[in-house]
């Protein structure tokens, strides 16, 4: 048959510990003032919002770093397609490409209309 014995004590709960920590704090041994404690909650607000601004912070820098690659990477892809258009455009690519096609040059120079006789009232 089973031993009926008593559970183990448990251990003290948060609170008890942290009353038995403040008993050996002299200015606390009365207990917490009242008066200190918007002090402490401003304190306390004050710490998470400095947390909370350093996090923001390495998340935006992670960002940049990121994103920075990314408009180096953007930036040259953009370079080298303007050069390969500008040589592109240039006179003597664009003969090339017409003679594949069987279109010359015209070596005639163009005819100069004469300007037209100004009719102003």
């Amino acid at each position: 048959m089973a031993n009926n014995s008593p559970k183990s004590a448990r251990s003290a709960s948060l609170f008890a510990r942290l009353e038995d920590f403040l008993q050996g704090v002299p200015l606390l041994s009365q207990g917490l003032p009242a008066h200190y404690l918007p002090r402490i909650i401003f304190c306390f607000v004050l710490g998470l919002s400095y947390i909370g601004g350093m996090h923001q912070h390495q998340q935006r820098l992670y960002r940049l770093t990121k994103l920075e690659g990314e408009v180096e990477e953007w930036r040259t892809a953009y370079m080298s397609r303007q050069a390969e258009y500008m040589w592109a455009s240039k006179q003597s690519a664009i003969a090339k490409k017409a003679a594949e096609l069987g279109l010359v040059d015209n070596t005639t120079p163009p005819i100069v209309l004469p300007p037209l006789p100004y009719e102003g009232k």
